[in-house]
């Protein structure tokens, strides 16, 4: 019943007896702590700073005062018995030079590598590894995803009311919507000017940057955030101009 397992400090413990206590009144049961030959290269690398989560796929900061950083890699935490370790896993992670570290890149997708926690080490070319930093790899989120709602307030009739910007170009009548999943970050859309209506609100649920008088709502969504951002509109009467609202 030998084990070994390899400890964030890149050494490794191996134990182990010869016998179970049932067949044996006086079984050997030994550990020791070995340190592999790569660990006598040399000092090691630091690591100054990593992020706590990564995700799939996604590019993150490795802050290191070390300029020889040659290599980087996600090794998952030993789970060994009977000799057998079905958890163990190494994988390389692609590496970029910059001025106060590294930037990584984490695996692209979970056959590579199954979400969990895992040792990230930073290696020298001479193959002296750092003490490791536990990290916690989660799925990728999805993009970001925006629905557009319009509402015609005393409609009379099938209105239509046509849009334009980041999602496209659409139109939508009466408590109609339009949704589309966005790339994270800042998404304009405009409604049109349409002659006998005014744009009487305009608002979305995160609280996004809204400028009716522009018609036009600045949409802020992240990874994974559903927006929705209502535009309301009512009949113009006859003779009165329109309410030029906001000027923001």
């Amino acid at each position: 019943h030998s084990t070994a397992v390899l400890l964030p400090d890149g050494r490794v413990v191996s134990a182990g007896d010869d016998g179970n206590p049932g067949a044996d009144a006086n079984p050997l049961a030994t550990a020791e702590v070995y340190s592999p030959p790569y660990l006598c290269k040399g000092p090691r690398r630091t690591i100054s700073s990593a992020p706590e989560t990564i995700e799939l796929s996604d590019s993150f900061d490795v802050e290191t005062p070390d300029r020889d950083v040659a290599s980087a890699a996600l090794i998952a935490p030993g789970a060994t018995t009977h000799a057998n370790d079905m958890h163990q896993r190494y994988v390389p992670l692609e590496l970029t030079e910059e001025a106060d570290g590294v930037q990584l890149t984490a695996p692209a997708n979970a056959n590579a590598a199954p979400p969990g926690y895992y040792m990230l080490f930073l290696v020298d070319d001479a193959g002296v590894p750092s003490i490791a930093e536990f990290v916690k790899l989660i799925p990728d989120r999805p993009d970001g995803q925006i629905t557009i709602a319009k509402q015609a307030v005393l409609a009379g009739g099938p209105e239509s009311f046509a849009f334009t910007g980041d999602l496209g170009a659409f139109s939508l009548g009466h408590g109609a919507t339009r949704t589309r999943s966005v790339p994270a970050g800042l998404h304009d859309v405009t409604e049109s000017e349409r002659a006998g209506w005014t744009l009487t609100g305009l608002s979305c649920s995160d609280g996004s940057a809204t400028y009716p008088a522009q018609r036009r709502a600045r949409i802020e969504v992240s990874r994974g955030e559903a927006v929705t951002c209502t535009f309301t509109s009512s009949p113009q009467p006859p003779g009165e101009p329109e309410d030029p609202g906001d000027p923001g």
